[in-house]
């Protein structure tokens, strides 16, 4: 199984498949940034813990 392959449909799927050329294949750093930048918009913030 490819990797590669797995993560371009993935993107395929995603938001950001609207706004990327259809022949466009992301490098890994376009994907960790792809990939922080909707988890983070996403998620909540982190609580802090106090210990």
């Amino acid at each position: 199984m490819d990797i590669s392959e797995d993560l371009r449909w993935d993107l395929a799927k995603s938001p950001f498949a609207s706004v990327l050329p259809t022949n466009y294949v992301p490098s890994t750093e376009d994907l960790i940034h792809l990939a922080f930048r909707s988890s983070y918009r996403t998620q909540a913030p982190p609580q802090r813990v106090r210990t």
